[in-house]
């Protein structure tokens, strides 16, 4: 007994102790709350060309040197690993709320001419860096040349908008060795842009804040001078115990001696100021700096939105008018037509004609089945997300989207093998485990297959955004132990609910690479029975498909096809810039209001396009409307792709191999995507017209 008690006494001082040291503890970088002296870090994430928010590279392999505190990492999300942010502590040793006025050492470094050349070619080519401190971005620039700002820039009357690469009235300058022009101070910033040494200021805006410029011609990198920026002065804004606003100023620049003499080095100094600021601001508006609301809020962007919402209103309209009088005229005609009476002539054409085939399962039905699981899946995901990210008020980084957006898709997997499983055994597919296996890995084989091009791309050119192995693992563990287990239960359950257990259907669908799945004679004999079809179908299928009569040339699927995606396009291409925009351009897009309504806008356009489709297709008397409602539908995504191409050559700089592969192979994954998706939106579309079509008619 006395041993309990010494035991429980023990404990409860424990956490008495522990709890005591959790109070005292205030500074924290997940609840953002300081007292004054508290450390405050200044991580360094990347650097990279201003001109391409993709190619990024460690901070540390520009030359930089180390502060006097141990230098440690900073890796927390999946996301950030993805994203190739690997935190690394400057060791400025920052204290909240002590301000630091004059030059303070951070370090010295003793640059060799490699050295040397590596900050000449990053200076040249316009590179900057980007730090985080209490996960808030701030970015400066690594240098300047020493070329007059009149001779290489042209600024334009307002110097407070972005500028995203080159403007439509820019000229293309083949010489990638650029740099852009610097950002200007904000309006917060102090004296430090008073001062008559040359000098950039990146603020917590940038790069929303880079002027408007026009550039003339490239600096010469065998002749133009290097000026490396050696001083850092930090502006913080903050409210009470919480930091609002980050300011960066680069200063202090020092030429960089292509002659290093006898020595063979050059010494140069780091240092850092640091000073304090009230601010009035609430602490939940600390982004909004970030958020440039003259470009998304602007007047295009709602009459982009009023657009899309009157051409699916009007194309709603038709597809009702239309469809409704042409439906009737021909239900009128099939009812009055008196099969007894012999001496009249039959119309015999139209949809009607093909009921017996219509119901008939699409070739390649694994494939098939497996794409609308797969669509239905990355609905799913792009719905959920774009609720995560309107659900609080709060900035959500893009390294908690990526995290999030992973782990919606690992859970929605079941729904994926549902529809999948579901699907095939309701045509009369058997091999439902191969089946769900194929549903749960199509995507992911298919997508890493473009990020594996990307990620040894990015490994050859040394950068950040190459996916670490250990990562890799984490993702390879979430497919084995989340996606697999979860298709495998939701095609169970398919299997049950939708196909019927897998045992009644008798359709004539090919089964897993394209096998019979049932014995022709058994097949023929069952399917010729009156009644006897597929279950949940209105019509029994003939054992021998009926023959499809000669089309014309607007009825060949690749026309229609071509056709069906060009109206869905043009009810986001608007919107598609400004996503394209924020994603290969320095905007951070937050008007997710905006994106859901323009997915909801696209999916109803697809769905009536589709329909109407496979209205003319079935009038033509084919009863192959499957796959037909499929690439009409996902045929918009072909038009996107054109886009973003056209995108890339007139609104951005991006040269060179790896912003070549990195742009393209991230829209090529996002076209294949956007194709399986909307493909999935217009086929359940036509399916749930046809059935009701032919659940109307008398079928003799």
């Amino acid at each position: 007994m006395p041993l309990l008690q010494r035991f429980v006494t023990a404990t409860a001082a424990t956490a008495v102790a522990l709890l005591g040291a959790l109070g005292a503890v205030r500074a924290d970088e997940h609840n953002h709350v300081y007292a004054a002296g508290d450390e405050l870090i200044a991580w360094a994430n990347t650097v990279g060309p201003y001109q391409n928010t993709q190619e990024v590279y460690d901070f540390f392999s520009l030359p930089f040197c180390h502060g006097h505190q141990v230098s440690k990492h900073k890796h927390e999300t999946l996301g950030e690993a993805l994203l190739g942010m690997d935190l690394v502590n400057l060791g400025l040793g920052l204290k909240f709320n002590v301000s630091v006025p004059d030059a303070a050492p951070i370090c010295t470094a003793k640059l060799t001419e490699p050295q040397v050349a590596q900050f000449r070619s990053a200076i040249l080519n316009g590179y900057r860096y980007q730090l985080f401190i209490d996960d808030l971005p701030v970015w400066g620039w690594v240098g300047q040349t020493d070329a007059a700002p009149d001779a290489m820039f042209d600024l334009g009357p307002d110097t407070t908008k972005p500028s995203f690469g080159a403007e439509p009235d820019e000229e293309p300058v083949d010489d990638p060795v650029n740099i852009p022009a610097a950002p200007t101070a904000d309006k917060e910033t102090k004296s430090a842009g008073d001062d008559k040494d040359s000098q950039s200021v990146a603020d917590a805006r940038d790069p929303a804040s880079a002027p408007r410029a026009k550039l003339i011609h490239a600096p010469d990198p065998t002749t133009a001078r290097a000026l490396l920026y050696t001083h850092m002065a930090f502006s913080i804004s903050y409210n009470h115990d919480r930091i609002i606003h980050i300011n960066l100023t680069n200063a202090n620049p020092v030429l960089l001696d292509t002659n290093l003499g006898a020595t063979g080095q050059q010494s140069i100094d780091f240092t850092y100021s640091l000073h304090f600021e009230r601010t009035t601001i609430p602490f939940r508006n600390r982004f909004d700096k970030y958020l440039d609301s003259s470009f998304f809020e602007h007047r295009v962007h709602w009459l982009s939105i009023l657009n899309a919402f009157t051409l699916v209103v009007l194309l709603v309209g038709l597809v009702v008018v239309i469809l409704t009088r042409a439906l009737r005229r021909d239900f009128a005609r099939y009812d009055n037509q008196d099969i007894y009476d012999l001496d009249r002539d039959f119309d015999d054409y139209g949809w009607k004609q093909v009921h017996a085939d219509v119901f008939r399962a699409p070739t390649r039905l694994a494939m098939f089945s497996a794409l609308l699981g797969s669509g239905t899946q990355l609905g799913l995901l792009a719905l959920l997300s774009l609720l995560y990210s309107m659900a609080d008020s709060a900035y959500k980084e893009s390294a908690d989207q990526v995290t999030a957006a992973i782990f919606i898709y690992a859970l929605t997997s079941g729904v994926g093998g549902f529809v999948s499983t579901g699907y095939f055994t309701k045509y009369g597919g058997r091999q439902w485990v191969h089946q769900a296996l194929l549903s749960a890995s199509f995507l992911p084989a298919t997508s890493c297959t473009g990020f594996t091009i990307i990620n040894f791309v990015a490994i050859s050119f040394h950068s950040s955004r190459a996916i670490a192995f250990t990562s890799i693992l984490s993702l390879a563990a979430i497919f084995v132990f989340l996606v697999v287990p979860l298709t495998l239960l939701g095609s169970i359950l398919g299997r049950h609910y939708l196909g019927g257990g897998g045992c009644s259907t008798v359709g004539l669908g090919n089964g897993f690479g394209g096998w019979s799945v049932t014995s022709p004679i058994v097949t023929s004999s069952l399917m010729s029975l009156p009644g006897v079809g597929p279950v949940g179908f209105p019509c029994r299928v003939n054992p021998i498909p009926r023959p499809i009569p000669e089309r014309s040339w607007h009825t060949h699927p690749v026309i229609l096809s071509l056709a069906g995606g060009i109206l869905p396009f043009a009810s986001i291409f608007i919107e598609l810039y400004f996503v394209v925009t924020s994603f290969f351009g320095y905007k951070i897009y937050y008007v997710y209001g905006f994106g859901l309504l323009a997915l909801v806008l696209l999916a109803i356009t697809t769905a009536c396009c589709s329909i109407v489709v496979v209205y003319f297709l079935l009038n033509a008397e084919d009863h192959r409307w499957h796959w037909i409602s499929f690439t009409v539908s996902g045929s918009t995504a072909l038009y996107i792709f054109f886009y973003t191409t056209y995108y890339y050559y007139s609104h951005t700089r991006m040269h060179g191999v790896l912003q070549f592969t990195f742009y393209f192979g991230y829209t090529t994954i996002a076209c294949f995507a956007a194709f399986i998706l909307l493909g999935t939106i217009g086929h359940f579309a036509s399916s749930k017209f046809v059935h009701r079509i032919y659940a109307n008619v008398k079928i003799d």
